[in-house]
């Protein structure tokens, strides 16, 4: 990482980033073999994690400590917070994803129809449209083995909770700013550039074999 690209020498009074592409949501390990380390940055200086490290939880809370450590509490502000939720890996903390784990147990097949007559009765769609066909190498739930079932459900479940805590820890940020009166007189612009990374990664050996030796898993 090149010194003066970082955001604090960009024009940004404070900040806490991690310099280069994305990395583990817990520690300084990256998530490709190219990119084995992931490197912390703090007001512009190398930094490092603490023991209870979540990126979504802790961006929030560095962003909510520099509003604390800001003299002037009535200036307008600009806060960047750029969550690593939910790109690759995909990572949440339990307590986030058990909740999902009930409801994916029906299967993709029941709840995409749940999920269609639903829009319909909303009104997102028209109440004539029709549903799509599954992808033809799709399988229907039923035709899946115990183990797969198990394997998809915890999937979902865990890209649902590490969007959850992206929905709760938001939540904490406009908490905070409520109760400092500057709730109000903020605009909030939430914007995403791609969903959850559905690629297999143990189709591919080099990758899989990198990602069990250093700790990734879909246990």
């Amino acid at each position: 990482m090149i010194k003066n690209t970082l955001p604090f020498y960009r024009g940004f009074d404070r900040t806490f980033v991690l310099g280069g592409s994305g990395a583990d949501n817990y520690s300084t390990k990256g998530y490709l073999p190219m990119k084995p380390l992931a490197h912390w940055y703090a007001d512009g200086e190398e930094t490092e994690l603490p023991d209870d490290f979540y990126s979504t939880k802790d961006y929030v809370e560095r962003t909510i400590g520099f509003h604390e450590a800001e003299k002037d509490k009535t200036a307008p502000f600009f806060s960047y917070i750029a969550f690593q939720a939910i790109h690759a890996p995909v990572q949440a903390p339990k307590k986030f994803v058990e909740p999902y784990l009930e409801t994916y147990k029906e299967g993709w097949d029941v709840l995409r129809k749940k999920r269609f007559e639903k829009a319909k009765a909303m009104g997102i769609i028209p109440a004539d449209a029709s549903m799509n066909g599954m992808f033809p190498d799709f399988k229907k739930w039923e035709e899946l083995s115990e183990e797969e079932k198990i394997g998809y459900i915890t999937d979902m479940a865990v890209v649902a909770g590490m969007l959850e805590a992206v929905d709760f820890y938001i939540g904490q940020y406009i908490n905070y700013l409520k109760e400092k009166g500057l709730f109000e007189n903020t605009i909030f612009i939430v914007a995403s550039d791609n969903g959850p990374d559905g690629a297999d990664y143990k189709a591919n050996a080099i990758l899989k074999k990198w990602q069990e030796k250093n700790g990734y898993h879909t246990e």
